[in-house]
């Protein structure tokens, strides 16, 4: 008899008598085959929950069941088991020094075969996604395709796994918070869930169904898609200048809501790394490659495509002023306002209309006056949105004035 390596076996059944049968024969089902077995990988954790299911024949009466998993990567101590009805099974024991077995007493009330469930994590099954995200010149729209690569080191093979995998954070600490509370003795005998705030706002997470996978075979590499190929018609293509963010360069990138309602059907997205095409009237050309963030259902993607060469800005400061000092008892200077008046100039070299958004980040207390419209985004930052046409230049005007000292305590003030 020989065990199939990297194999989760099924040793032994050794078959106990009850009363006047005396002494039993020991009956050795060898590594029975996977009725089934599915796969739950995590993202963000080198973990991966097993369950699967095998057909033992049992004997009438009292039978120990010995599982063992050697050269696998098994947590023993998340070995479990679950028997149908009308065999009992009992608590879980590993034999001393085996550290790769586990076993357990069953008593079944008749006899014949029985599918048995076992469940355990293992570690060494990874999962890498990435993406193909095309820009169409002519229509606007963006297309968005996830691949993803399943890579198995776990020690064993799995044949026609039906393969989940988790994106987002494992709640480990929420199911920590859940049992302690449930341990505590003015709890013991309540039915009723723990308070909503032991687990909430700890994490997100998505289970991305990537169906069957015909064979997981030792150290082999598999690629599958995971997120059908969307056309996403709402993208928005804005070339951002942000001097504190990203220096005298303005970059080029692709925003897009991720809504129950949009294209890609309301599922978080794993963020990873996609290779960017553009579809223009010549035909398709590579664009290199950029990360896509990971984005949360109702929160803005934003895919950051590096510089944009066609289109310049530049940020200066043509008149600064201090004005408005404030002095202590002795004379000092406690307080005043640096008044500064502030140049833009952009200037798109390229054939198409564009978007810019141009961001100032302004620490300390501050305000600011433009005849443009702007949008002030929290405490630190003022942001204008400017339309240019194609191969044109634009220059954008603005005054700020910034508290210093004893000044701070007057809060923001509109420029004069």
């Amino acid at each position: 008899m020989r065990v199939q390596r990297m194999s989760l076996a099924i040793l032994a059944l050794a078959a106990a008598a009850i009363g006047a049968r005396g002494a039993a024969d020991l009956t050795v089902s060898l590594s029975p085959p996977r009725d089934s077995v599915s796969l739950v990988v995590y993202g963000n954790a080198d973990l991966t929950l097993v369950r699967e299911v095998r057909t033992v024949s049992l004997p009438a009466g009292q039978a120990e069941l010995c599982l063992a998993w050697p050269g696998a990567a098994v947590d023993a101590s998340s070995v479990s088991l679950r028997a149908p009805a009308g065999v009992k099974v009992s608590a879980a024991a590993q034999p001393p020094g085996k550290r790769d077995q586990m076993r357990w007493l069953l008593e079944a009330e008749t006899a014949g075969p029985r599918e048995l469930q076992i469940t355990y994590f293992t570690s060494g099954i990874e999962w890498k996604p990435r993406y193909r995200l095309t820009l169409n010149e002519g229509t606007g729209a963006v297309e968005l395709e996830g691949l993803v690569t399943i890579r198995n080191r776990s020690g064993q093979e799995f044949e026609r796994s039906h393969t989940y995998l988790v994106v987002g954070e494992l709640k480990l600490v929420e199911n920590l918070a859940k049992a302690a509370w449930k341990a505590l003795p003015e709890y013991k005998d309540q039915k009723d869930e723990p308070p909503p705030a032991a687990g909430s706002g700890l994490s997100e997470r998505y289970v991305y169904d990537v169906g069957s996978v015909p064979r997981l075979a030792l150290d082999d590499t598999y690629t599958l898609p995971f997120l059908p190929a969307a056309t996403i018609s709402r993208a928005e293509i804005l070339y951002r200048l942000h001097p504190a963010k990203y220096g005298a360069a303005v970059h080029k990138v692709v925003v897009f809501d991720n809504t129950p309602d949009s294209a890609l059907g309301g599922i978080p997205i794993a963020g990873a790394e996609a290779q960017v095409a553009t579809v223009t009237a010549s035909g398709r050309l590579p664009q290199g490659r950029a990360a896509v963030p990971y984005t949360p259902v109702g929160e803005d993607c934003e895919v950051d495509l590096g510089t944009a060469p066609d289109v310049v800005g530049e940020r200066r400061v043509a008149r600064q002023q201090r004005t408005s000092f404030e002095f202590d008892r002795f004379g000092q200077v406690e307080g005043y306002d640096d008044r500064e008046w502030v140049e833009v100039e952009l200037n798109n070299h390229s054939l198409h209309p564009i978007v810019v958004e141009y961001t100032d980040t302004v620490p300390g207390v501050w305000d600011v006056a433009s005849e443009a419209s702007y949008l002030e985004e929290g405490m630190n930052e003022v942001k204008f949105r400017i339309e240019m046409k194609p191969q044109s230049k634009e220059q954008l005007e603005y005054r700020l004035i910034k508290r210093q000292g004893k000044r701070v305590r007057l809060g923001p003030v509109r420029p004069k």
